[in-house]
């Protein structure tokens, strides 16, 4: 099972940076991972596009917040990709000591 991860730092409200990324995907075990900084707007392009070339079995969102807005490209685009999401924010994502969340995150 192949899992893709698309995560953001909400604009910079969160400290999630390269490093945060590829602290999560050692944890994950995936590699590093790209975070891009507006995901639902300047960066949704580039969402649309990983959907129509990902080959994986899911793909799963740090965001809940616009989870609909990720729902409805992935209808525009006719992926069968399931999409799965989860919340980083409330995981520790959001404030002054996030780094130390990270294997909360991870989890």
């Amino acid at each position: 099972m192949t899992t893709t991860y698309r995560l953001c730092n909400c604009n910079r409200s969160m400290p999630l940076s390269g490093v945060a990324g590829a602290r999560l995907g050692a944890a994950l075990g995936t590699g590093p991972l790209s975070i891009a900084t507006q995901l639902c707007t300047g960066d949704s392009a580039g969402f649309s596009q990983a959907l129509a070339t990902d080959d994986g079995d899911t793909m799963v969102f740090g965001c809940t917040q616009e989870r609909a807005l990720f729902q409805e490209l992935a209808r525009e685009q006719q992926t069968s990709v399931p999409l799965r999401f989860v919340n980083l924010r409330e995981s520790g994502g959001w404030g002054a000591q996030s780094y130390a969340a990270l294997p909360k995150m991870a989890a």
